[in-house]
Parts: structure tokens; sequence; C-alpha cells
């Protein structure tokens, strides 16, 4: 079964590195074993506060080991102009194929905010979803059966994330 998620979350200054303030070293993503059977696109996009864009694609970047799957780490650290930019926006665009059944998880690994995330399964399943964060300022929105988008416009802090799970539709 295919399932698209696309995440986007705000970077933000914070760790003291070298006397400065700065982001989260690198930027990746890695599955558990068991949680997808295939990686089949990964595109992340880094948009700094001024508009400029930069992309990555995991056809270039892909990785497996020790039964995981996810990218290499896109590294953030060896550019001044992204290491200590605040407000820097990060989206990662997937499309694997998962187990059914299965949870999924994305779990943050550094302090973010202004997080969303928007899965899409196949017409004939449906989208269970939570988030494992506080929940103030939070929605989840199932505008179909297929569909879930969780909004969270508060921070989110290191292993806080969300978990989902797609099953058949028993309806259709």
């Amino acid at each position: 079964m295919i399932a698209i998620e696309n995440l986007e979350y705000t970077c933000r200054t914070g760790v003291i590195k070298d006397g400065k303030e700065s982001i989260q070293e690198s930027i990746g993503y890695v599955f558990e074993a068991g949680e997808c059977k295939e990686l089949r696109e990964c595109i992340v996009t880094i948009t700094l506060p001024d508009g400029t864009q930069r992309s990555y694609n995991s056809n270039t970047d892909a990785i497996i080991r020790d039964d995981k799957q996810g990218i290499n780490p896109i590294s953030l650290s060896n550019d001044a102009a992204l290491i200590c930019c605040d407000k820097l926006k990060v989206q990662i665009n997937t499309v694997t194929v998962i187990n059914e059944k299965a949870f999924h998880v994305w779990k943050m690994t550094n302090p973010t905010r202004n997080v969303q995330i928007h899965i899409v399964a196949p017409d004939t399943y449906k989208v269970s979803c939570e988030v494992f964060a506080k929940k103030e300022k939070c929605s989840i929105v199932h505008s179909l059966l297929n569909c879930c988008t969780i909004t969270l416009k508060t921070w989110m802090l290191p292993q806080n994330g969300f978990v989902f799970q797609i099953s058949k539709n028993d309806s259709t």
C-alpha cells in the first residue's frame, strides 16, 4: 500500500555552539524496522526566511542500513547561512510502500514549532492518527477517511511527534 506524507516544520535557534545560537545540525528521515517496505521518494526542501530554497532528492541520497530505511542526513552545520538561521522552514515529502495496520511514527529530534503533517492513503483505506505532544493549539482534520492533516501551532520538543495507522476501510 502506498502512502504519501508531507511534513513541514520551523527550526528554531537555541542550541549554543561555539558561542553562537544555532539550529539542529542536520535533517534526517529514518524508518524503524517493520514500518516501511520501500521508500520510493523523499524530497527535502529547506526554505530560508528570505524565500531562498534548497532541495534534496532521495533518489541520490537513499540509504538502507540495519533493517532501517531513510535518507542520509543533510548537514546544516557546515553552512553558516543555515546553521544560525532562525525560522528556517523544512518540508519532507515522502512516497512509501508501508505495511498495512502497522503503526507509523514521526518523532522530532529537535525543538520545532509550526508543525504540520498531511497523510494520504489510497481511497479504499482510512487513516487514524494521534499526536504525542502538548495538544494546545493542535488540530486534527480528516477531510476524507483516507486523508489526515495534523497542525500544531506551538512547540514540539524532542521525542514529541505523531503516530498514524492506515487500514482497510471496512465500509467500502
